[in-house]
């Protein structure tokens, strides 16, 4: 059996330090690097991953900003949602107004990607005066669902979720089968980048066998839907700087026919925006975590723009 320990996480190291935000159902966790006296860069991290997803990529951007990476609920550190609750992309902004409230923050940078990158745009329509920049990692900033397929997926979820408000026992894997199954599951990553994202996403039972942290409800279609009208409006109220990384084998890459022409109309959305440019990295999806130097320059040269001067 592989052992656990392959990647030592960054508060061990003391690189970063751990939090944890009192919410009602439990706690939302992550991590900071940095001098909080610093502009804080709030991070988010993509679909069932965790906030190690940044832990390479933070560590190369400039000092003088403060980052804090935080866990999705129910993935990571943090809590699950109740159950008999759902976890919809408009919950997701919520979690990021709690924790802007919570610093006491009146304007925050925003860095996500993919989901997180999703979630982050939606809230950068959402209160533009509280966002100066928005960095946006393989993702458009909005997650567009043709409207027609509202009530086949509303179904699914609600089938879906009765299945799990009773929690069974979760499946239990040797370390080196966890890994597999991600890796599996996600093409775009290598064997340190995964050992990276579960060294926060794996609990560790008793007998030596590792279970995935994750809510399971967060693989269940979402209850609630944006359609490309609705994503469109929240695209046209961003004011933030706005930065998109696009990655050459990532999910831009993918897109074919109808999902290609109505995420090439929202990009045409971003017209409310301060500042506005797409770079374009060689890499696939996770490229922040696999190679993170590729981002660094263009990030930089993002967060240490006047933008003023572009007004």
């Amino acid at each position: 059996m592989e052992e656990r320990k392959p990647y030592v996480g960054t508060s061990v190291r003391g690189i970063s330090k751990e939090f944890e935000i009192r919410v009602p159902w439990g706690v939302i966790a992550g991590k900071t690097f940095g001098d909080p006296t610093h502009p804080p860069v709030v991070c988010y991290h993509g679909w069932v991953d965790n906030c190690n997803t940044f832990d390479k990529l933070i560590q190369l951007l400039p000092q003088d900003r403060y980052y804090v990476a935080i866990d999705m609920p129910g993935n990571g550190l943090s809590s699950c949602f109740p159950q008999g609750t759902y976890n919809t992309l408009y919950d997701q902004v919520a979690i990021i107004e709690r924790v802007i409230r919570h610093f006491k923050w009146k304007v925050v940078t925003l860095m996500g990607h993919s989901m997180g990158g999703n979630v982050l745009g939606m809230y950068s329509g959402t209160f533009p005066d509280k966002v100066d920049k928005l960095i946006l990692i393989d993702t458009v900033g909005v997650f567009p669902v043709p409207a027609v397929t509202a009530p086949r997926l509303m179904g699914e979820s609600i089938k879906a979720n009765y299945s799990t408000e009773y929690p069974q026992a979760r499946e239990r894997y040797p370390y080196d089968v966890a890994k597999s199954k991600l890796l599996d599951g996600n093409v775009a990553l290598d064997g340190k980048a995964a050992d990276i994202l579960l060294e926060r996403g794996l609990v560790e039972n008793p007998d030596g066998t590792f279970t995935f942290a994750h809510d399971v409800r967060d693989t269940f279609p979402h209850i609630v839907c944006t359609s490309p009208e609705v994503c469109q409006q929240f695209v046209t109220k961003i004011t933030a700087a706005t930065q998109h990384i696009i990655a050459s084998d990532g999910s831009f890459s993918s897109l074919s026919g109808q999902r290609k022409e109505v995420t090439e109309k929202l990009m045409e959305c971003f017209t409310s925006c301060k500042y506005h440019e797409s770079v374009y990295v060689e890499g696939k999806h996770y490229v922040h975590l696999t190679h993170p130097e590729l981002l660094v320059e263009p990030i930089t040269s993002f967060l240490q723009r006047n933008i003023s001067s572009n007004l």
